[in-house]
């Protein structure tokens, strides 16, 4: 005969079950739901790219160089020491050949040697190899004033002329000694206006064209006349031969140079054609002509004005 059950052993009655089936309902689902994970979710990291911060530009004349600043470049989550700063010409004029020279400190040096302006673009890469987006600066570089200059070695009278495209020398658009400042650009302004500073008839020179902005599209014609010579007080004696030299500078840098001898009056040496947009002379048809042969009149040194 079974004994009888105590009243505790009635009320403990079916515990164990309802505890195992519980025990067992929630072993089976801990890996689903991950709750025996101990991983802690602050220790995720997701990788952020670096910022690159190319600096604002700016202008400069030819000869000269400009800082660009990337040093506001950074990393959100590492150490500006970890960067590595790529600088790269984007765009530039037509025939410019920019030099750009970065700097271990996140700056780079541009220099150019033809005006116009020039893009430049900074990639900065950090330490896990991620790369920024493209940032943009612009570099412009301005012809700033053009001086032509000339000079010789004799006791003579040598002058400088400028004509403005292909009107022709000895007229209205020819700045010389008759027409030291002719109207070339915009009635409201002479800084597109060439103007000759210097008429040296007593021999060397120097004889000085300045303009301090060329005209849009301007090709310069360049000439030098053997005006008149002042050392023969003999008329019967022959004229001294003479070595002219004429030099183009823009802003600080020398961008032309070249000689010819003259040895009689009315001889005109035809320099070249100045492109002022690229700042370059085409010297390739350089010649010596006579005045007269150009259309100007036989005497020179007894005209008041240009003529056309």
């Amino acid at each position: 005969m079974t004994p009888p059950f105590t009243r505790g052993q009635t009320r403990r009655r079916g515990r164990p079950y309802r505890g195992l089936s519980v025990g067992l309902l929630l072993f089976g689902c801990a890996g689903e739901y991950d709750i025996n994970d101990n991983s802690d979710p602050e220790d995720t990291h997701v990788a952020v790219p670096p910022v690159a911060i190319a600096g604002p530009g700016g202008a400069t004349a030819i000869g000269t160089t400009m800082l660009l600043d990337g040093r506001s470049s950074y990393d959100p989550d590492g150490e500006w020491k970890d960067l590595q700063l790529t600088w790269k010409v984007l765009e530039q004029p037509v025939g410019g050949a920019a030099e750009l020279s970065p700097q271990p400190d996140g700056t780079a040096s541009i220099g150019a040697s033809i005006p116009g302006t020039y893009r430049v673009g900074l990639v900065v890469t950090d330490r896990d190899g991620a790369k920024s987006e493209l940032a943009e600066t612009a570099a412009r570089f301005d012809a700033g004033e053009l001086l032509i200059e000339l000079t010789w070695d004799a006791a003579v009278d040598l002058d400088l002329h400028m004509v403005q495209g292909s009107e022709g020398y000895f007229t209205d658009s020819d700045c010389y000694y008759a027409n030291p400042t002719p109207q070339w650009g915009a009635e409201d302004t002479a800084v597109d206006d060439p103007s000759l500073d210097l008429d040296d008839t007593d021999g060397h020179g120097p004889e000085f064209i300045r303009l301090q902005r060329a005209p849009d599209g301007t090709q310069l014609e360049l000439y030098v006349s053997y005006h008149q010579d002042r050392s023969v007080e003999d008329s019967q004696a022959a004229p001294p031969s003479t070595l002219a030299e004429v030099s183009v500078h823009a802003g600080l840098d020398e961008r032309f140079s070249a000689t010819e001898e003259l040895d009689v009056e009315g001889q005109v040496w035809f320099v070249g054609t100045l492109d002022a947009a690229i700042l370059q002379v085409d010297s390739s048809e350089s010649r010596v002509t006579r005045h007269e042969d150009l259309g100007a009149p036989e005497v020179n040194k007894t005209a008041e004005e240009p003529t056309d």
